[in-house]
């Protein structure tokens, strides 16, 4: 049995349903229950009135007769065909026409994508709702003065004044609830669109209703006796005969409450169309909100559809407006909260450009270097830790074979050997060194365990001083600001030592140096130079460092700009600070840093301080 109740569950939707109905959906629920009862009430009135009996009372001159055998006789023998028919089927297509409106009415709650979006957005906006006005508690200056504020938000002191931060807890709440906001967007349900075509059924449905109504009404001119044929033949003594519906005045009535119902919902969804027009520009000043900034929702799907939800809720009167400011709120602090780490994320990525610079600002200056004496480094694209390198350059003097963990475990015998054997020549220096904090021992210990691989330059020195007394090599380590060191194995008088390179890079990467196929007499008698002169050396460093900002800088910056990813670059034109040509350079903060440490292309400073550097240090000799 079909229930009032049953009528409005399916109407009105789920419970989960009805926060998104405005008054003008209530209102034209209520016009469709009225619709139903009356109805139902036709359905129920013209079976108790006998509306289905078709009384033909026949007419003799004019006089109506009282013959009851003849007045039987011509009702069963009169046509139901007769000129008002039409109200026999009216309530039958009274009910037809409120299904069509019903379905009209419920197609934006009960499509299972529609009806599914709109609860979880409901849970969502009830979740929103629990964060109790969160902008409240977020980036502003104010005082706590309740134990609700005090829940959600911390005090911090600064300058003298009390300022809100939002608590870690409540943060995680944000980013949950805003990250489950963006992954129900992620699809289009369409639920904009399918109300759309509800308002359209509705208001065509209700104008056809209440055009037919009034149709009706004009031709019949509440007629009670209509002109109807008889079947058969009938007796000559009845020339005409008419008929009665019992129920006319009854249906006439459902006609007009039919009609009076329809203008309301015609009225009412003329109200939801008007409003619908009016959703553009809502959106349009909701995105105005977001003007400083891209709304983190902007590109989702289904964007068009959380906006509309959201004007919905607004229209349900004070709890909607506090969803909406909290939902908006919520949001600011989601974007601040991407923004930090997005920042964050900036200044890592700008300490390691950084770190980037320097590393190849020192490349490059050791390798013009190396260049201008004939040699070039190997870069094996392995480490570049001290042992590794110098187990390779072991191999290519010719004194050790095999493979590369057998030459890094010979290496390390040699020089442990070389140590534990001539205890006076390093015992003393290694404990009474105050940069190490190892005891003989234990340095001894960390090489042949091979815990040791690259420590700081005044660890690494001893390995290298092992290793020029067990190869009798004179071994020159290149640096690219700070002057070289060059260690002088002890040997015999008269004894020929030959001269290896390595070049390092402050603070661990040494990496081996061999002499180029076809160096010429220049670049030879400027090998020699670099180790007999530390004028010749400093000016070579200086002939460097202005390649590197005439040169090399700007293929780095070139390369950078490729490699970073576009969102985090944009470039900007600027003036060359050293010939005054066009840069096409990144603008983002991890370049800004660059020229804010001193790393892009202001070096004069630096250079100079290099040279009062060189001055105080000098050369280091060990022999």
């Amino acid at each position: 049995m079909l229930s009032l109740q049953l009528v409005a569950e399916i109407q009105a939707g789920t419970s989960l349903v009805t926060p998104f109905q405005p008054w003008w959906e209530i209102l034209i629920d209520y016009s469709l229950t009225g619709i139903l009862m009356a109805v139902l009430l036709g359905l129920a009135g013209v079976t108790l009135t006998g509306t289905t009996e078709i009384v033909c009372i026949p007419i003799v001159n004019g006089s109506l007769s009282t013959d009851l055998s003849i007045s039987s006789y011509v009702n069963s023998r009169c046509s139901r065909t007769f000129g008002g028919s039409f109200l026999l089927y009216y309530p039958y297509l009274a009910l037809v026409l409120y299904l069509v409106l019903l379905f009209g009415h419920i197609i934006s709650v009960k499509l299972p994508s529609t009806s599914s979006f709109l609860e979880l957005m409901f849970q969502l906006f009830a979740d929103f709702k629990a964060l109790r006005n969160s902008s409240a508690y977020f980036g502003g200056q104010a005082v706590v003065t309740n134990p609700e504020e005090q829940r959600m938000s911390n005090e911090t002191q600064k300058g003298g004044k009390l300022y809100k931060v939002l608590k870690v807890e409540v943060k995680e709440q944000v980013i949950g609830l805003v990250e489950r906001l963006i992954q129900t967007l992620k699809s289009n349900p369409g639920f904009f669109v399918v109300y759309v075509v509800k308002s359209v059924i509705l208001f065509v449905g209700s104008g056809l209703v209440i055009a037919g109504n009034v149709v009706a009404l004009v031709i019949y001119d509440w007629a009670l006796v209509f002109d109807c044929e008889l079947k058969m033949s009938v007796a000559a003594l009845y020339e005409t005969t008419t008929c009665t519906i019992p129920a006319a005045p009854f249906l006439y009535s459902l006609m007009i409450v039919t009609a009076i119902f329809s203008s309301f919902i015609l009225i009412l969804t003329c109200r939801a169309i008007f409003w619908l027009i009016q959703t553009r520009n809502f959106q349009s000043d909701y995105l105005q909100m977001w003007k400083k900034g891209k709304h983190i929702l902007s590109e989702q799907p289904g964007f068009r559809d959380f906006t509309f939800c959201l004007m919905l809720m607004k229209c349900n009167g004070t709890d909607g407006e506090a969803v909406y400011e909290t939902v908006n709120s919520s949001l600011q602090i989601y974007t601040s909260l991407k923004i930090e780490q997005h920042l964050e994320k900036d200044q890592l990525l700008g300490t390691s450009v950084a770190s980037d610079v320097q590393f190849e600002q020192a490349n490059y200056i050791c390798d013009f270097m190396l260049r201008e004496m004939g040699m070039q480094s190997k870069e094996t694209g392995e480490s570049h830790d001290l042992i590794n390198t110098v187990s390779g350059l072991y191999d290519y003097m010719g004194i050790n074979g095999g493979d590369k963990e057998g030459a890094e475990k010979r290496l390390r015998n040699a020089v442990v050997d070389e140590l534990i054997s001539h205890p006076t020549r390093y015992k003393d220096m290694i404990d009474n060194s105050k940069e190490n904090l190892l005891t003989f021992r234990e340095y001894v210990r960390s090489i042949k365990d091979g815990s040791f691989v690259s420590g700081q330059v005044f660890e690494c020195n001893f390995v290298l001083m092992a290793f020029a007394n067990c190869t009798h090599f004179k071994i020159v380590v290149l640096r690219p600001k700070l002057c070289s060191f060059v260690f002088t194995p002890l040997y015999e008088e008269g004894e020929h030592v030959k001269v290896c390179y390595l070049k390092h890079i402050p603070p661990r990467d040494y990496i081996a140096v061999l002499p180029l196929d076809e160096a010429s007499d220049e670049q030879m008698l400027n090998k020699d130079r670099f180790l007999e002169s530390m004028e010749y050396a400093e000016k070579l460093q200086d002939k460097a460092l202005k390649s590197w900002r005439s040169t090399g800088y700007k293929n780095f910056l070139q390369n950078l700009t490729s490699l970073l990813p576009k969102y985090l670059t944009g470039t900007e034109d600027v003036f060359d600070k050293v010939d005054g040509s066009h840069i096409n350079r990144p603008v983002m903060s991890h370049l800004t840093l660059l020229e804010d440490i001193g790393v892009g292309g202001n070096e004069d400073g630096e250079s100079e301080a290099e040279g009062g550097a060189k001055e105080e240090e000098g050369s280091m000799v060990i022999n």
